[in-house]
């Protein structure tokens, strides 16, 4: 029975002692609860967002140009300061970067690196470079047009550098000289034949000059001159062709050489003379060639090329200028211009007194006394000291036809005629 009232003794205490304890519990917990509401209330949620998934990183050359300079802004700049502390080119600091490190291995990009080391720059050694020059001058040798030479420069890129389309026409255009409308605008002609034939030695003094040639001050430069026309040609009848007359009648010249006016020296020399890619033109008209046209030109370069044999021109060159005598030959013309230059026209030969009637005339063809040669280079000489007063108008007599076989009342050119001396060796003529 004691044992008892001490159980339940002992039970009654652990019940109060539990209860004490849960009391306890309970107010910790509401202490808690409460400090946490004072902590909410002063201070607000926090609520952490997702962060987005990491971009994989891409490969150097899986990203465009503007990623490229970006990532390469560092070396670019430890680059350019390497160079300016060892006084050289970022060009050769990575020459010597392939050298270095190809060395064993790569012996090509050694080689490369060493040369663009030493030089700071590469030259392409697989590909032919063409200069304006050699680009215009294949495009005359080759008749292309500007849109042929642009083809062929994105055709053949892989193997010869063209210059591009504005660079070729830039140049050009420094090459054509000024020139002005004639003829009822049937043609074009250049302005002043000194500008012409100063451009024409500028040109060569540049040729001179890239070969390291020394040029003196005083130099002599000659040429020959000379028209004539063209005609039945299939290009003049193409129904593409926007001239109307079927005629071409051109004034053109042609270099000879450039010499040292003192020592005789020959700086330079045309090989080929007689080529027609030497030929310059200096007037271009659609007529058919007349006694009318031809006395057009006449009247127009025969005072200026005079004018230019009595003096010496100053032709400037980079800061030096040079004195240049000009020398012009009027050879370029063939017998049917000689023959309208002559006044003679009641005679179709220089060298007799023939018509060309005469020459279809089958009985005189077998006459052996019918083409004598009645006109020699002696009589044509004396020929043309009578025919022209001193104030330069043309003597005028009735009945002339004998002593000047035609003659008639137009100017006539200021040059000599010249004697057909292929036409006598195929006579087996002695020459005069």
């Amino acid at each position: 029975m004691h044992s008892d009232s001490h159980r339940a003794r002992g039970g009654l205490a652990e019940i109060a002692q539990g209860n004490k304890d849960s009391l306890k519990s309970t107010y910790e917990w509401s202490q808690c609860r409460s400090g946490k509401r004072r902590v909410s209330r002063s201070k607000p949620a926090v609520v952490e967002k997702a962060k987005p998934p990491k971009r994989p990183t891409r490969d150097f050359s899986q990203v465009g140009s503007r990623q490229k300079r970006r990532k390469l802004t560092d070396l670019n700049s430890q680059l350019d300061e390497f160079a300016n502390d060892n006084n050289i080119s970022v060009n050769q600091v990575i020459g010597y970067l392939l050298y270095q490190r190809n060395h064993s291995t790569q012996k090509y990009l050694v080689k490369i690196g060493d040369i663009l080391y030493r030089t700071g720059d590469l030259e392409e050694t697989t590909k032919i470079k063409l200069d304006v020059d050699q680009t215009l001058a294949l495009k005359i040798q080759l008749n292309l047009s500007r849109a042929d030479v642009y083809f062929l420069k994105s055709y053949q890129k892989d193997y010869v550098h063209i210059p591009y389309r504005n660079v070729i026409r830039e140049s050009s255009q420094k090459l054509i000289p000024t020139t002005v409308e004639c003829r009822e605008k049937r043609g074009i002609m250049v302005e002043n034949l000194e500008e012409t034939i100063a451009l024409t030695i500028s040109r060569l003094l540049e040729q001179l000059k890239r070969k390291c040639i020394d040029v003196p001050l005083n130099l002599t430069y000659k040429q020959k001159t000379g028209h004539d026309g063209a005609r039945g040609q299939s290009v003049y009848r193409a129904l593409d062709n926007p001239v109307s007359d079927p005629n071409i009648f051109a004034k053109m010249y042609v270099p000879l050489f450039l010499t040292d006016t003192q020592t005789q020296e020959t700086l330079w020399i045309n090989e080929t003379p007689n080529s027609a890619f030497y030929t310059r033109p200096l007037a271009l008209i659609a007529e058919k060639e007349s006694a009318d046209l031809i006395k057009f030109i006449n009247e127009k370069f025969e005072p200026e090329e005079q004018k230019l044999r009595e003096k010496c021109i100053d032709v400037e060159y980079g800061v030096q200028k040079y004195s240049v005598s000009i020398i012009i030959e009027d050879t370029m013309k063939d017998l049917k211009v000689r023959t309208v230059e002559s006044g003679l026209g009641g005679a179709d030969c220089l060298m007799c007194y023939t018509r060309q009637t005469d020459w279809k005339n089958k009985d005189k063809i077998k006459d052996e006394s019918a083409f004598l040669i009645t006109r020699t280079a002696e009589k044509t000489m004396k020929l043309y000291s009578t025919m022209a007063e001193e104030s330069g108008q043309i003597k005028k007599t009735k009945n002339d036809y004998e002593t000047r076989a035609g003659l008639t009342n137009e100017p006539i050119s200021s040059n000599f005629s010249t004697v057909d001396l292929h036409a006598l060796a195929l006579m087996n003529f002695p020459p005069l």
